[in-house]
């Protein structure tokens, strides 16, 4: 009885044994490149597509904390490329920056051609969103570099087929259609799926004018699509294209109704910022027709959706971001209440830890200074280079220069509607020219009028700003891009007081 009961009690310890072995099997086995990396994709790309961007910021926190329990340095970085990616989506620059160089600081010290490509492909992706065109070009060459080591399987696995959408579109834009339409291909090989295939239908209709090769491809996209009952941003690009394809036939209401279509699917799965320009094109198309009501109807609705736009990035999105940016903090705030707890029991060490946690705050404090003066270099940087952006647009006459140089100086429209509510888009953009030191003369060369119309112009628009006519109109609009000023209401009566080198000057409305 005695030697069964040994017997038993060393199976039963073995077993134990055994449990323990295979948990530790099993969990390694979940940190990996197919347990980990294509589960965490799969989700991700799903979510983004039906444009659920805080259950995307949740599910990679949730897949972060994993990573880090496991010590998987892999998963970390996609998870903060994942959130650098969505930050950018949602126009959080700022912070797609941030997650993303922490990304590249952890790729330093491991060779991964698979994420040092998705890296690239998403800082190509960034720059492309600020329209820093040669930026996004470089980081889209150096992603092609990495693809070279990759099989079709990793490619299509990490969605690698962008890159060479990226690339295809820089191509596009700089006129270079066989070579767009070259790389466009090369994505298709990757992955058959509608967003490709419209933008394939987009390039033949600006470069060759083939109508019927973009049809084609336009009707091969709309297959794709029937095949997923669930609308997603594959399917306001496609009736983006769509809108494109009606025009160049002419087909005015038919335009119409497909940019009509993009810009619900596009409001539904909250790619605002995709929606401005869809509404200008479609107030365009009205002005074609003859439907000036309509016209105006949808210059409003791109007002209101840009004011949208600034709300919705202060929503409770961004909190679950700063939340993400913080979690270093809040762990070092954790070790350092149970550090307090030791030193309750361990009087004689409290003087040296406090002194070693009191260096390393100062250490820390100097980073972060050392830190946010490297951002706002990046970040006048960045400015100039969005100026000579504006430019390059108020030179083409080009539509968009309005909304881009509200995004660079929001200051300016801003406090000239708090002075005047009823200026247009008109007023806004034209006083946006002269804020950017554009002599009359050379407005009226880029914007196809005469000279004395723009004299007209700049006398009425003294007039809608109550402006005296010893006052400098260039110095004003200037000053009220740099000059925060002071916002109050005193007696239902609200003024701004604008500070500059020549004194204080109070305009009340």
């Amino acid at each position: 009885k005695m030697k069964m009961k040994s017997n038993l009690i060393t199976l039963f310890y073995l077993l134990i044994f055994i449990f323990f072995i295979s948990c530790e099997k099993s969990f390694t086995e979940e940190l990996n490149e197919t347990n980990f990396n294509k589960i965490l994709i799969k989700k991700n790309d799903s979510l983004i597509l039906l444009g659920h961007d805080k259950d995307v910021i949740l599910l990679n926190r949730k897949y972060l904390e994993k990573a880090k329990r496991g010590n998987y340095i892999e998963g970390e970085i996609l998870c903060y490329i994942n959130i650098g990616n969505i930050a950018s989506v949602i126009g959080q620059y700022k912070g797609a920056f941030s997650y993303l160089n922490k990304a590249r600081i952890k790729l330093q010290s491991i060779d991964n051609p698979i994420l040092s490509a998705k890296l690239n492909m998403e800082y190509s992706k960034l720059y492309a969103s600020l329209h820093l065109s040669e930026k996004s070009s470089l980081y889209s060459t150096r992603a092609m570099g990495y693809l070279r080591k990759l099989d079709k399987r990793q490619k299509r696995m990490y969605a690698f087929d962008n890159i060479y959408l990226l690339r295809s579109e820089y191509l596009n834009l700089n006129s270079m259609c066989d070579s767009a339409l070259f790389y466009g291909h090369k994505a298709l090989k990757i992955n058959n799926n509608p967003t490709t295939r419209a933008l394939i239908s987009k390039y033949h209709l600006r470069c060759d004018k083939k109508c019927d090769s973009s049809a084609i491809y336009l009707q091969q996209a709309q297959t794709l699509l029937r095949q997923n009952d669930i609308e997603t941003v594959s399917n306001a690009l496609f009736n983006l294209t769509y809108g494109e394809y009606y025009c160049e036939k002419k087909k005015y209401k038919e335009a119409i109704a497909s940019y009509k279509e993009a810009a619900r699917i596009y409001n539904k799965t909250k790619r605002y910022q995709k929606v401005p320009i869809v509404y200008y094109t479609i107030a365009d198309l009205y002005k074609k027709l003859n439907d000036t009501v309509q016209q105006r109807i949808y210059f409003e609705k791109q007002s209101v959706v840009k004011q949208t736009i600034e709300k919705n990035r202060n929503d409770g999105l961004n909190l679950s971001i700063d939340h993400v940016l913080l979690e270093y903090k809040e762990q070092t705030n954790s070790n350092i209440d149970k550090l307090y707890i030791c030193l309750f029991v361990l009087i004689l060490c409290i003087t040296i830890i406090t002194s070693i946690l009191y260096v390393k705050f100062k250490k820390k404090h100097k980073k972060n200074i050392q830190l946010t003066k490297a951002n706002e270099k990046l970040s006048l940087r960045i400015k100039k280079e969005l100026f000579e952006d504006l430019i390059v647009l108020v030179k083409k006459n080009d539509p968009s220069f309005l909304s881009r140089y509200e995004e660079v100086y929001p200051e300016l429209t801003k406090k000239l509607l708090l002075i005047n509510p009823n200026l247009s888009a008109g007023d806004l953009a034209f006083c946006a020219m002269l804020s950017l030191n554009l002599s009359s003369k050379d407005i009226a060369k880029y914007t196809f009028v005469q000279h004395k119309s723009i004299q007209q112009k700049k006398y009425r628009i003294r007039i809608k700003l109550s402006l005296s006519s010893n006052e400098n109109l260039y110095f004003f609009l200037k000053v009220l891009t740099i000059n925060e000023g002071v916002k109050s209401t005193v007696s239902n009566k609200c003024f701004i007081i604008l500070e500059t080198d020549h004194g204080k000057k109070e305009i009340r409305f």
